[in-house]
């Protein structure tokens, strides 16, 4: 009986440990500054600065920057965790005049991204889907200023999630439908930050993950795959 039980408890752990996504962090931003083997700064405002195991993006008015990874990415699901979101943001609707902390994948002139913005109305997380100088959204209204922005890349197409609030045991949300981007290679990752129209706006990042396709089925089926 005892040894019934001991290979019922063996084969659960087993179950647990083929079925656990196999996350790898691409930064954790533990280190001094910014990681130039990790990130390219984009736009030259030098506004992202690390401390404390966060990255961080200052309160400064109407300004803009993005990081881009000096790797590129195979098939996978892509997460960034964030804390202090803050907006004072008052710009009017509808003119990309929105504020916002965003998590994208790009190659060639098409790319996407989720983002977690701001506007006169309010907060929501976002889904973009970028073709040259067409672009589509999707969005919920939320005003969390903590959570999880997430895409998933399953080789040909992208799909768009967030977690609002900062238990991480909250399922996925999906935003918008599954798209399909022409890349010409594998993806870059990307995080950025902006201020908006107005106001000024801060938050800070704690890590930025991959893991790797094939994903468990729990998970697929939880990103309603």
């Amino acid at each position: 009986m005892v040894h019934r039980f001991l290979r019922f408890l063996l084969a659960a752990w087993l179950l647990t440990i083929c079925c656990a996504p196999r996350a790898a962090v691409y930064d954790d931003f533990g280190s001094d500054g910014i990681d130039a083997g990790k990130w390219v700064r984009q736009d030259g405002a030098d506004l992202f600065t690390q401390s404390n195991g966060r990255l961080n993006f200052p309160c400064k008015g109407q300004s803009t920057e993005k990081l881009d990874s000096t790797a590129r990415f195979a098939p996978g699901f892509f997460r960034l965790e964030f804390r202090d979101y803050n907006s004072t943001n008052a710009s009017p609707p509808a003119r990309g005049l929105g504020s916002y902390l965003a998590l994208g994948l790009a190659a060639g002139d098409e790319r996407v991204r989720t983002i977690r913005g701001d506007i006169g109305r309010g907060g929501y997380f976002e889904a973009n889907f970028f073709k040259g100088r067409d672009y589509n959204l999707w969005y919920f209204d939320d005003n969390a200023d903590a959570g999880q922005l997430g895409l998933y890349f399953d080789g040909s197409a992208v799909s768009f999630y967030y977690k609002a609030g900062p238990n991480p045991a909250k399922p996925w949300r999906k935003i918008g439908p599954t798209v399909r981007p022409n890349w010409p290679a594998l993806p870059r990752l990307y995080i950025a930050g902006s201020s908006g129209g107005s106001g000024c706006t801060r938050f800070s990042i704690v890590n930025v993950e991959h893991i790797p396709a094939p994903l468990p089925a729990s998970f697929l089926q939880e990103l309603g795959h």
